[in-house]
């Protein structure tokens, strides 16, 4: 086999496994259908959610785009947002994840400066009944991290 005709082959097999990958993928989603009926669980709407986003700083555009991009995202949906930047000061994060568990916060996400020092501020949100994220950076040494992103 030529060299041209292998690298013929190799192009079009790797745009097939792409093509199949993107077609793979769908921008709208059908919702699940859940019955709910019984469960004496409520949902709340979007606009009754507060979302607190802590972000590590200001000074890497890397985070000023990850953080004005989900306020956005979320306030499209409908949630009410409270975005900070923490200088990459960990007192400072720790302070201002407080004001946001203060202001009735149902919903922290997290792009934390130091991934060990948060445990005792995430045991008062768990006891607060917040659903905690860790976006992007784990946050270790707690239990109290719900999901991670």
């Amino acid at each position: 086999m030529s060299l041209r005709k292998f690298k013929t082959i190799a192009a079009v097999a790797g745009a097939a496994i792409l093509l199949s990958g993107v077609a793979a993928c769908s921008q709208e989603r059908e919702p699940e259908a859940q019955d709910t009926e019984g469960q004496g669980e409520e949902t709340a709407a979007p606009e009754d959610i507060l979302v607190g986003i802590a972000m590590p700083t200001r000074s890497l555009e890397r985070w000023n785009k990850d953080g004005s991009h989900l306020q956005g995202l979320l306030e499209e949906a409908g949630y009410e947002t409270n975005l900070q930047y923490a200088d990459n000061e960990v007192d400072q994060q720790i302070s201002q994840l407080q004001n946001m568990i203060n202001e009735g916060a149902d919903i922290l996400v997290i792009a934390s400066i130091d991934g060990t020092a948060l445990a005792p501020i995430l045991a008062e949100a768990k006891a607060q009944d917040i659903t905690v994220i860790a976006y992007d950076r784990l946050i270790n040494e707690t239990p109290d991290v719900d999901y991670y992103a």
